[in-house]
């Protein structure tokens, strides 16, 4: 926890998916795996 109580306001929410497809038909459950994200070095 202390990584985040320094870094507040990152969610991963924000990135996932919502709507049909954005979880599994047989469990119900999300799907939080797989998120495509782009990193750069800053300047």
């Amino acid at each position: 926890m202390p990584h985040a109580q320094r870094y507040p306001g990152v969610n991963v929410n924000a990135l996932a998916p919502v709507g049909p497809g954005s979880f599994d038909p047989v469990s119900t459950m999300s799907q939080l795996t797989g998120i495509p994200v782009e990193v750069t070095a800053l300047p």
